[in-house]
């Protein structure tokens, strides 16, 4: 199935650290995931070095991430301060146990332009 290529590892990793990246997911998990699919560290990496040549990045993929789950600026109910430190408490772990960097997790969480957001998001997808 090799020599017909059937089972290619580098296609592979290619194509599922792209489709895991557009549902926002971070490279560290990426990198976690494709490693318990049994995939080489090099073939990873250079999967992980063609997402970052397209300009996909944690940042990016955290945006996606908390537009998918309508967190952060993507969440619409109304709430005051007492709630605002409760769900920032909670998206901070969200976004942490999905592999983001606390310092990601911040700036995401710290963006307050809604359409800069959209823009940032459309402009990776293509």
């Amino acid at each position: 199935m090799k020599k017909m290529n059937y089972i290619d590892d580098t296609r592979y990793s290619n194509l599922k650290s792209e489709k895991m990246f557009n549902n926002g997911t971070s490279k560290r998990m990426i990198k976690v995931k494709l490693k318990e699919k049994g995939i080489p560290d090099d073939i990873i990496n250079n999967s992980l070095d063609t997402l970052l040549e397209n300009n996909k990045n944690d940042f990016s993929s955290a945006l996606i991430y908390i537009k998918k789950r309508k967190i952060g600026i993507f969440y619409q109910k109304e709430f005051n301060k007492k709630d605002n430190d409760l769900l920032k408490h909670k998206w901070y772990g969200t976004l942490a146990r999905k592999g983001f960097s606390y310092d990601i997790v911040k700036k995401v969480l710290e963006l307050d332009d809604l359409t800069e957001a959209e823009n940032i998001i459309n402009r990776i997808k293509f």
